[in-house]
């Protein structure tokens, strides 16, 4: 059992640096990877960490945005969701994909009309 942790102690002692070292696009994607792998477990938390973590290490790439967008959105955040597809369509306003996150955020928060009394 020791040696084990030993093992696994030494893996990482190797593997982060390594990490580290590949820069800051390749770190990001790795980051929005883990996120999106924990989102797929409904690790909804950690997932947006990482896409927070990607997003601080490649501000340039509106799809980290609108996964946090999107992360924000599931946890009730509009506000905040609403603020993330306007970072990310500033970077990048021909994605089809974050309009139409956005566009779906904007008729959910439209108040609804009131009701005519009937004749």
């Amino acid at each position: 059992m020791k040696s084990a942790f030993r093992a696994i102690g030494l893996l990482m002692l190797f593997a982060l640096p390594a990490c580290r070292s590949a820069g800051p696009i390749r770190e990001a994607r790795e980051q929005a990877h883990m996120g999106a792998r924990a989102a797929k477990f409904h690790l909804y938390v950690e997932a947006y960490f990482r896409f927070k973590k990607a997003a601080a290490l490649d501000p340039a790439d509106a799809r980290y945005l609108n996964n946090l967008a999107v992360l924000a959105e599931s946890q009730g955040r509009f506000d905040e969701a609403k603020a993330l597809y306007a970072r990310a369509l500033a970077l990048d306003p021909k994605n089809s994909k974050i309009k139409s996150n956005d566009d779906k955020l904007q008729a959910y928060l439209k108040p609804a009309a009131p009701k005519r009394p009937a004749p």
